[in-house]
């Protein structure tokens, strides 16, 4: 498998494991704390802490998710993977430390490292799409 292939599978197998970690949070507060199925804010403006951080994790891989994958995908089709190899696990690396740290913390130095990240990979995909020919 090429790194742009393997970059790609591993950006959908994060967006899976931030959903599983919601689904499983939700149900583990059904199930054990008695909180109705369908009492969960869309927003997550009803809670705090981590699952106010977990939701917006999961809403940011969705927010971006096709703008991360749809050159990488386009260089795959083309037979032009060769482009985007040398950067993919550099993108990959720096979306799951950008959802990993917003998990961890809010922290002002926190939030200046996710920006770090997420500037990373918007230099990564501006790169591709100048360059990608």
């Amino acid at each position: 498998m090429q790194p742009t292939e393997a970059a790609v599978l591993g950006l959908l197998a994060w967006a899976i494991l931030i959903t599983a970690l919601l689904v499983g949070e939700r149900s583990f507060r059904v199930l054990f704390h008695g909180e109705p199925a369908n009492g969960f804010h869309p927003h997550g403006v009803d809670v705090s802490g981590f699952r106010q951080r977990l939701l917006r994790v999961h809403a940011n891989n969705y927010e971006n998710l096709a703008l991360l994958i749809a050159i990488p995908i386009l260089a795959i089709a083309t037979d032009k993977s060769a482009a985007t190899d040398t950067l993919a696990y550099w993108l990959l690396g720096a979306r799951v430390l950008q959802g990993t740290i917003h998990l961890i913390s809010t922290s002002v130095p926190a939030v200046y490292l996710r920006v770090s990240f997420y500037s990373v990979q918007l230099a990564i995909i501006g790169y591709w799409l100048a360059t990608l020919r």
